[in-house]
């Protein structure tokens, strides 16, 4: 295995990766000495030649908390540096969320909205209807006659309107699909660069390969509930004899 260890190259990730921790380190006032550096790579080249890999590369440094750090409590401070490091953390989707909320508030919005044009008239109506009915209506004739006049009570909107709508609803899914296209490549890089670790413990990688998937799942969430906001819009009722005015895109909350 001392044979086998110098054999292993240390590879340009881990070295930038052992650069990158030695400015943490120096940042936070945590001095190594050489001798402790030559230590770590020695160790992780053992771990490497031990499970088959002839290059180090940066998750190999999941052994550096363990040897360069001062004392136990630096072991936790440091794993979170490297999860960091590695891009292993769950990324915040707030604008993305914040986006789907715009649209789901418009969609409720344009909903509620009253139709244009003898509102007056047809509300008067279903009140007359739910009087004539009485309490004692099961939703017969009154269910027929609500249906028939809730319908007219509502707002009708251009083709252009709700094309647009679907249009702006497709441009922020294409968003959100990519960023859980990204969140899964990352998680089978990940997952595909672990395998075959026999000395990382299993629980830190389910933790960095774990940051993936709720990224993945976060943006598999907001792309669920955009499908449901185009199928909102795309239910509008539409008269074609409407000017095609084109809607601007919902305004997102500050700070997204």
């Amino acid at each position: 295995m001392a044979a086998a260890r110098e054999g292993v190259s240390l590879g340009d990730e881990a070295l930038a990766a052992l650069a990158a921790l030695r400015s943490h380190l120096a940042a936070q006032q945590q001095p190594v000495s050489d001798r402790r550096w030559r230590q770590l790579v020695g160790l992780m080249r053992v771990a490497a030649a031990t499970e088959g890999r002839s290059t180090l590369d940066a998750a190999d440094l999941w052994l550096a908390p363990h040897v360069v750090g001062h004392d136990a409590d630096a072991v936790a401070p440091l794993t979170d540096w490297l999860a960091r490091h590695l891009g292993a953390v769950t990324q915040p989707l707030t604008g993305l969320e914040r986006a789907v909320q715009a649209f789901e508030q418009q969609l409720d919005i344009e909903r509620s909205l009253p139709a244009d044009e003898g509102i007056d008239d047809a509300a008067g109506k279903l009140s007359l209807a739910r009087a004539i009915a009485g309490p004692e209506d099961a939703g017969g004739m009154l269910r027929i006659v609500s249906a028939a006049l809730e319908d007219h009570l509502q707002r009708r909107f251009s083709p252009v309107h709700v094309a647009t709508r679907l249009a702006q609803v497709d441009e922020l899914a294409a968003t959100v699909d990519a960023a859980r296209r990204a969140a899964a490549d990352a998680l089978a890089a990940l997952q595909a660069r672990l395998a075959g670790r026999l000395w990382l413990p299993p629980e830190l990688a389910a933790r960095w390969c774990g940051a993936h998937e709720a990224t993945r799942a976060a943006a598999q969430a907001l792309a669920d509930r955009l499908a449901a906001v185009r199928a909102g819009f795309a239910a509008l009722k539409v008269d074609d004899r409407l000017p095609p005015q084109v809607p601007a895109v919902p305004q997102v909350a500050a700070g997204a």
